[in-house]
């Protein structure tokens, strides 16, 4: 069972606040917590698990190759040190690197979304 978890790739300081309370709430509720590979709220929720070395509750979709294909360098070495902290990392999640971005954007998004989510899904805009 997880909880899936989205949001905005451009966050306010208050959007930034938002995750941080979001985080503690799902680092709190003792289930894995399946995100994506984009900056922005993914990154930042990311982050706090890291920081607070939860990285084995997190199960990280990424449109990315584990050789940094097609990865923004900051999204890549986040995914990267969360797989050696002990996250599950879905390596092109999203498809085939030759797929068109955007394209494997949707389906990584859907896959998060249908990854066992059977406690409800949170989304910070």
């Amino acid at each position: 069972m997880a909880i899936a978890f989205g949001g905005s790739r451009c966050l306010s300081p208050a959007g930034y606040s938002a995750v941080a309370a979001v985080s503690r709430v799902l680092a709190a509720s003792g289930q894995l917590v399946s995100v994506g590979c984009a900056l922005g709220a993914d990154a930042a929720l990311i982050s706090f698990f890291l920081s607070s070395g939860l990285a084995s509750r997190l199960r990280v979709f990424a449109v990315g190759a584990p050789d940094g294909g097609s990865s923004s360098s900051a999204s890549f070495r986040s995914i990267s040190k969360a797989e050696t902290m002990g996250a599950e990392v879905i390596w092109l999640a999203g498809g085939a690197l030759d797929v068109p971005l955007r394209a494997r954007l949707s389906v990584r998004s859907r896959a998060v979304v249908s990854s066992d989510v059977s406690a409800g899904v949170w989304v910070v805009l």
